[in-house]
């Protein structure tokens, strides 16, 4: 145990942003950044989907730092959903007109590894 008024510095593993850049497909080549940066902003017309309050890819990386904090892991698939002492987003899309507010981020990663693929806010 650490003694009084030591301060204990934990070791993050930080996302890997850089590694899963997608090679075909509607998102081909688009970094992401720019694809977690998608959920900055509502788009009316698409389906439901997460809209985050301040910047995603900074609001993602505070998430993964949480998460290792609480020791949550994404599971088998990837995912992982990190509760947040705060709200980080509400609902966009079709699901706008709810107002509903979201306090959780969710990702999804390449199984096994830190290499981020998306983010996005969800309740």
């Amino acid at each position: 145990a650490a003694a009084r008024g030591t301060v204990v510095q934990r070791k993050y593993t930080p996302l890997d942003w850089e590694a899963v850049v997608p090679k075909k497909g509607p998102y081909k080549g688009e970094k992401r950044e720019d694809h977690v940066r998608r959920h900055n902003q509502d788009v009316p017309g698409k389906d439901s989907h997460g809209v985050f309050y301040k910047d995603g890819v900074d609001t993602t990386n505070r998430a993964w730092q949480r998460a290792q904090d609480l020791g949550l892991k994404p599971d088998a698939t990837g995912m992982l959903r990190v509760p947040m002492d705060e709200i980080v987003g509400r609902a966009g899309g079709n699901a706008a007109a709810t107002g509903e507010l979201f306090r959780s981020v969710e990702m999804k990663l390449v199984p096994g590894t830190n290499q981020i693929i998306t983010s996005y806010p969800v309740k």
